[in-house]
């Protein structure tokens, strides 16, 4: 753990780094250097590595209900515009939102449209775990309402545009 988080911990140094010698270019030249590395060390390891004796589980996951119980099709489709559909929408509320603050923060536009782009897939992702690790449909409201708060002010001064 102590070197992941050291791992963890340079990367992070190197976008701030990155960004603050050359901006969105500089953040997305460390990424790359950083994916390559990683990309690398993954290759040695794979190759590295011994084969495994241990089969594959042959456990259902419960993705689908037992025979004798329902199979909650309106609750499954409700849980998917949820997640994709919904979260997709505040995703780009934040990623607009982002855009507007990097705008007002004097950011060039190259930079604060390539942030907004960069956000928004990551916020998706982000807002989708959140979503499928509530149960409850009132927590998943919460969850989203509270996103789109950030994007408020942008959508009120045009997402600085």
């Amino acid at each position: 753990m102590p070197l992941n988080g050291a791992g963890w911990a340079c990367l992070a140094g190197a976008m701030v780094a990155g960004g603050a010698a050359a901006g969105a270019w500089g953040v997305s030249v460390a990424a790359l250097a950083a994916m390559s590395m990683a990309f690398v060390l993954l290759c040695v390891a794979a190759f590295a590595a011994k084969n495994g004796k241990a089969t594959a589980s042959q456990r259902r996951v419960g993705m689908w209900p037992d025979k004798r119980e329902p199979l909650g099709l309106v609750r499954r489709c409700i849980t998917f515009v949820v997640v994709a559909v919904l979260a997709g929408l505040v995703s780009i509320a934040i990623a607009v939102a982002i855009r507007g603050f990097g705008a007002a923060a004097g950011l060039v536009p190259a930079d604060y449209n390539v942030l907004a782009v960069s956000i928004m897939p990551i916020a998706w992702a982000i807002l989708a775990f959140a979503l499928l690790m509530n149960p409850s449909r009132r927590s998943q409201a919460v969850i989203l309402l509270a996103c789109c708060l950030p994007a408020i002010p942008a959508t009120l001064i045009g997402g600085g545009a």
